[in-house]
């Protein structure tokens, strides 16, 4: 299975996105995706599972959650848009009475791409894969499972524009 993981489009996809995102199996959206225009082009290339983020407010915007638990080929994961620090995150989801504990973490907000580790969490945030802001890197991650069962899985952040400076 392979997934695409972006955030903070801003109503925007950068081309080199597209380019990554053809051949999902799904695409995660970790909010401010800008406007519906963004969803529908991503929804035209494979199944997306999307959160609203904070300034997600156009006409229909209302409809996508703040936070998703889902299961991708056997992974478990957590999605939201803004994110806490990765300490409190890993108490607060090892306190879950839920079945299925997430391996994965992903949110965005930031603009600033990231993977961490804390005990059985990975953390994630794509990075933006919009428009440039703030001096950060484009960027958006991809996902691969390697079994059905969720067990193994990689997780690499892509530069959208790799040796270009800001």
């Amino acid at each position: 299975m392979r997934v695409v993981i972006l955030s903070d489009t801003h109503g925007v996809i950068h081309p080199r996105a597209i380019e990554h995102l053809r051949g999902a199996d799904h695409i995660l959206h970790a909010g401010d995706l800008g406007d519906a225009d963004v969803l529908e082009r991503l929804r035209a290339i494979a199944a997306v599972t999307a959160v609203r983020g904070n300034v997600d407010h156009w006409p229909g915007a209302e409809s996508l959650p703040s936070e998703v638990d889902l299961r991708l080929g056997g992974i478990a994961v957590h999605m939201t848009h803004i994110g806490r620090p990765e300490g409190e995150w890993a108490s607060s989801l090892d306190s879950r009475k839920a079945p299925a504990r997430p391996h994965l973490v992903v949110c965005g907000h930031t603009h600033s791409p990231k993977r961490s580790e804390v005990g059985a969490y990975l953390f994630l945030n794509p990075g933006s894969a919009g428009r440039k802001r703030f001096g950060l890197p484009l960027s958006l991650a991809l996902l691969e499972a390697r079994d059905g069962a969720g067990s193994s899985f990689d997780v690499r952040i892509v530069e959208l524009e790799p040796g270009r400076d800001s």
